[in-house]
């Protein structure tokens, strides 16, 4: 029997495969290109047709290229372009301007404001003695106004939460009646700071003449310590008279905390059981009003 081998359909069969293996990259290819071009379409951040970007007269006619992250861009055009999208050729060293601070005083609180030309940070050094040094270091290692610091132990600070224009400040627990001196530092997000001159304020007298009230007197007792605490009704301040007979306000020795709060508490070394030990205690709130308790007399136990 003679065999006949048909070679038109063989050659058939192989130039459909040789077509499979061609068109199969280049229609995946161009389904997702479709792809992300309804997307980038639909994000319009995108330029469609990659040829325009290399075109003689692109950048004349429209202008600077911004690319989105979200274009794929074969890397032969960003070559082309020199171009490399986000990233900035320049660094940021100039200091943003500080356009106002205001300060609005109450007797026991004020109230600062500021504008600044970019988005900032800022800090509100403050307190009673002058000068008032604040500097700021070149470098920073975190946070927005760590940079910044006060040589002068007795300033205190306020630091804003949030990076805006327009930023704000309260100053609580003032002195009535007292000049406070401020200085306001801001800080953009490259780490360039500006300080403000020193403004001063004086508080208003307060209207509250009412003392705050000492309560909750405890004692505790440990094998070397007595700890003596109380409570306020307002954030006050702390001071403990004590000795080993009746006791003067104006002479005894004593403990004190500036602190202005609610719970108050110091430590005393504990004496032999046959020596007793008298105490006072002392509470003074942000306007000047005084509480002294009673004279309370204790014996260890031990």
């Amino acid at each position: 029997m003679k065999i006949i081998r048909n070679t038109k359909v063989k050659t058939i069969t192989s130039l459909a495969f040789m077509l499979a293996l061609v068109l199969t990259p280049a229609l995946g290819f161009a389904k997702e290109h479709d792809k992300d071009k309804k997307e980038n379409k639909k994000n319009n951040t995108c330029v469609h047709a990659f040829g325009q970007l290399i075109k003689n007269g692109w950048k004349e006619n429209k202008g600077e290229i911004s690319i989105s992250a979200n274009c794929k861009l074969p890397y032969g055009i960003f070559k082309k372009l020199n171009y490399i999208p986000h990233a900035s050729s320049t660094v940021d060293t100039v200091a943003p301007v500080i356009n106002s601070f205001n300060v609005n005083p109450q007797s026991v609180r004020a109230d600062t404001n500021w504008t600044t030309n970019e988005k900032t940070r800022g800090v509100v050094f403050y307190g009673t003695t002058t000068p008032v040094l604040v500097k700021a270091t070149t470098t920073s290692t975190g946070g927005m106004l760590n940079s910044v610091y006060s040589t002068n132990g007795s300033m205190s600070m306020v630091d804003e939460v949030g990076v805006r224009t327009n930023g704000s400040v309260v100053l609580r627990n003032l002195i009535p009646n007292t000049t406070y001196y401020v200085v306001l530092a801001v800080r953009d997000s490259s780490g360039n700071v500006t300080l403000s001159g020193v403004n001063s304020f004086t508080t208003s007298t307060s209207s509250d003449t009412t003392a705050p009230v000492i309560s909750n007197i405890m004692t505790a007792i440990t094998s070397n310590l007595l700890k003596i605490s109380w409570k306020t009704n307002e954030p006050a301040t702390s001071k403990l008279f004590y000795g080993t007979s009746s006791l003067n306000v104006n002479t005894s020795p004593n403990m004190s905390s500036s602190t202005l709060q609610t719970n108050h508490s110091f430590d005393l070394p504990l004496l032999a059981s046959t020596t007793p030990r008298f105490l006072i205690l002392q509470s003074t709130d942000v306007s000047g009003n005084v509480q002294t308790s009673a004279e309370y007399v204790i014996y260890s136990p031990f």
